[in-house]
């Protein structure tokens, strides 16, 4: 089963060396970095991607949604501050 996810993020990881501003790859090395614990990469990622393309709403969705499941409090109000010019944009993202 290791071995899957090994390929797989093999195959993501160089995915984004050719697309590197595809959200659903980025979405996707995410996605698996949580599975496989690596939250720490995942958050990473996820924030390179939503700095690359701040008003990107599916690279903010990613974003927000790691750290929501990381646990990160402090990033998520500097992010609720900084990326969207107003607190209700955020509505977008639990509708």
């Amino acid at each position: 089963m290791a071995d899957m996810f090994d390929e797989a993020q093999k195959v993501l990881t160089e995915g984004l060396k050719t697309y590197p501003n595809s959200d659903g790859l980025t979405g996707a090395l995410v996605s698996l970095d949580i599975h496989v614990a690596h939250s720490e990469a995942a958050q990473a990622l996820a924030e390179k991607q939503a700095r690359q393309k701040p008003r990107d709403i599916e690279a903010q969705r990613i974003y927000l949604r790691t750290l929501i499941i990381n646990g990160t409090t402090k990033s998520r109000r500097h992010w609720a501050a900084n990326c969207w010019p107003s607190p209700h944009t955020i509505l977008i993202f639990f509708i």
